[in-house]
């Protein structure tokens, strides 16, 4: 994704000198962190997320908000109403995400950003997809009677 280098030894100086105590996150930082993450890692992997959907035929839609009070960056299966949603936690150093299906958030998952690099990120967003389509075919092959049960539960 990108064409200079991914500066992995400052990256672990830094990991190191926190673990030992000397580098605090200040929380103030939570939503700048979010929003450097969303510009330069999250949002560019969601929209190429939503081409290949499109490309294979399935309306999906980025959502790329970072200018709100809560700022987010999510991907939209919009026929299937389902989505995943990113978010900055109240933690600076970690991520928040849920999957949204029909209105609602599921449940919510915090992850620290130096879990999720780039290539885990893209998987974690790959196999989220992956299940909510599956999901929601599966859904679609119920007879009319067992997807309104379904719906209920």
């Amino acid at each position: 994704m990108t064409t200079y280098p991914p500066f992995d030894a400052l990256r672990a100086c830094i990991r190191e000198v926190r673990a030992q105590g000397h580098v605090v996150t200040a929380s103030a930082l939570a939503k700048p962190r979010f929003r450097a993450v969303a510009e330069t890692v999250l949002g560019p992997m969601i929209r190429h997320a939503a081409n290949v959907l499109l490309l294979e035929g399935v309306s999906a839609s980025p959502i790329i908000e970072l200018d709100v009070d809560l700022p987010h960056v999510a991907i939209s299966l919009d026929d299937y109403a389902m989505g995943i949603y990113f978010w900055p936690s109240s933690d600076p150093d970690s991520i928040q995400w849920a999957v949204q299906s029909a209105g609602e958030y599921g449940q919510i998952h915090t992850v620290a950003y130096h879990a999720l690099p780039p290539s885990r990120l893209a998987s974690l967003v790959e196999r989220t997809i992956e299940e909510l389509f599956l999901r929601s075919v599966k859904r679609q092959e119920l007879p009319t009677g067992e997807r309104e049960r379904m719906r209920a539960i």
